[in-house]
């Protein structure tokens, strides 16, 4: 039996404390994001400013820009310096100087500096924590634990508006942020406590991967993605031969050659813009203590490429087709976020067992019609209905997604996870952007079917997504196999 040390060190680099690690840090995230974003417009109206809503708006744009930036610099250096474990404390370092900074900026400026190291914290989490995710996690088992991983995203947003107002309410404007500096710290505890599995002595680390992988699955696992690369042993593998060091550019031209990089970076595009961490906290913001002061303050939020436009024009929709008012419209959109806690997780599994492709296709091809279906008005309820299956549905294909990464991350050398999740962090910030917006106001305000409009747009993007991944995701992608069989039966 190993001594007592050892076991330990295995406990701390093994597969449950190392997903609960990256899940906390996704809740993290959205928690202290959403916390500051509920008091953001109070602080500025105490510091005599005007306009305070445009002036919201340039710091969630400021947060943007940074985690864009930051995004090839955590995942460069990551691989560089084979460290997830340095990397993810200096994020949370930056994440709590960020805090101190926010709470005690006298000045807007002062603001401004505190979300860019917000920002940087944030490209961390996903460019990192996901990479490191995958280098402990057995092949057959990434998609489930990056589906939990993702639980923290809808997570944190619930419940970081109402504890931000609470907070503030009742203890002043630094409250929240002490809150999150708390609960970080919380978590850069387990982040110090990572042992990352190539520490691990070489025995250990065969010990682990046998003992956290189901043999059956693995068995099972040739029809989907995570067998497709395995490695032959023999005297060029990557067993034997270190994988040659790229520049950026060397990267970014690897996973620019892959169709299914491109697509599943396209796909996530257009699902981070909607599912993404920006997208649940603009949601759950509206559930928090003077809800119409938020909801004044998004028409200034940077919302993102096509799937946002419902988000920025519903409240609107549904005050002038049911009464609702901006309390009401809130826990509309609670109700489109409590289902992806299950549909997340549940998407990674399954796409662990039938492979990507499949999962993916079957996830849009059910979401798909009930954009159709919230153009309809007859009934509140069933229009709430279609909106929390809908979203449930699309909000779940980030597990097969990520997981497709993965699987093609092991089939090219030099191109680490912590790249690929770097390109996936990028996409998300691209997505979030101001002349989308635009073109959802103009269409919305000069046609008196705005609303259907914006649905059937969002409509035909999932439908060309659709197509995408049916002929381009997975080891053998669906499209092709089909036409490949049609093709036999006709000879």
């Amino acid at each position: 039996m190993p001594p007592t040390s050892n076991r330990w060190k295995a406990w701390r680099a093994s597969v449950p404390f190392i997903t609960f690690v990256v899940a906390l840090g996704t809740t993290t995230d959205v928690l202290v994001y959403s916390l500051v974003i509920t008091v953001f417009p109070f602080q500025l109206e105490r510091l005599r400013y005007h306009d305070v809503s445009s002036l919201v708006g340039w710091l969630l744009f400021i947060y943007s820009a940074s985690l864009v930036c930051a995004t090839p610099l955590a995942a460069m250096v990551s691989e560089r310096f084979h460290s997830r474990r340095g990397v993810m404390i200096a994020g949370q370092c930056s994440l709590i100087v960020s805090q101190l900074l926010l709470m005690e900026a006298p000045t807007f400026w002062v603001m401004c500096i505190g979300r860019a190291f917000e920002g940087f914290s944030s490209a961390v989490v996903v460019t990192v924590g996901f990479a490191l995710l995958c280098d402990t996690v057995p092949e057959a088992d990434i998609g489930s634990k990056l589906g939990i991983a993702m639980i923290g995203y809808p997570l944190g947003s619930l419940m970081g508006p109402p504890i931000g107002g609470a907070l503030y309410d009742r203890w002043g404007y630094r409250a929240p942020f002490i809150f999150g500096i708390i609960f970080t710290v919380f978590d850069m505890a387990g982040r110090i406590l990572i042992v990352e599995k190539r520490n691990l002595p070489p025995m250990e680390q065969t010990e682990q991967t046998s003992g956290d992988a189901d043999p059956e699955k693995e068995a099972k696992s040739t029809n989907g993605t995570t067998t497709q690369f395995e490695p032959v042993p023999s005297a060029e593998s990557p067993a034997s031969t270190p994988a040659p060091e790229l520049s950026v550019f060397g990267v970014l031209w690897k996973l620019l050659r892959s169709s299914r990089t491109i697509v599943t970076l396209a796909v996530t595009f257009v699902w981070q813009a909607y599912c993404g961490k920006n997208h649940f906290a603009r949601r759950s913001a509206k559930i928090a203590k003077k809800c119409a002061t938020f909801v004044e303050i998004g028409k200034n939020l940077r919302y993102p490429f096509a799937f946002s436009a419902a988000e920025v024009t519903m409240p609107l929709h549904l005050q002038a087709t049911w009464g609702l008012n901006s309390t009401k419209v809130g826990l509309v959109f609670l109700a489109s976020i409590l289902p992806t806690i299950i549909s997340s997780p549940l998407a990674g599994t399954l796409s662990d067992k039938f492979g990507t492709g499949v999962i993916a296709s079957l996830l849009l091809l059910l979401g798909i019609p009930w954009w159709g279906a919230l153009t309809r008005t007859f009934s509140l309820a069933f229009f709430i209905v279609a909106y929390a299956i809908e979203n449930a549905f699309i909000a779940a294909t980030a597990s097969p997604l990520s997981s497709e990464l993965a699987a093609v991350t092991r089939g090219m050398d030099g191109v680490g996870y912590a790249h690929t999740y770097g390109a996936f962090n990028i996409f998300y910030g691209l997505g979030n952007s101001k002349f989308s917006r635009l073109i959802i106001w103009q269409i919305y305000g000069h046609s008196s079917i705005g609303w259907d409009l914006i649905n059937y747009i969002n409509l035909a993007i999932l439908a060309v997504c659709l197509v995408l991944v049916l002929n381009f995701l997975g080891e053998k992608p669906l499209l092709q196999g089909l036409l490949r069989c049609r093709a036999v039966v006709a000879n």
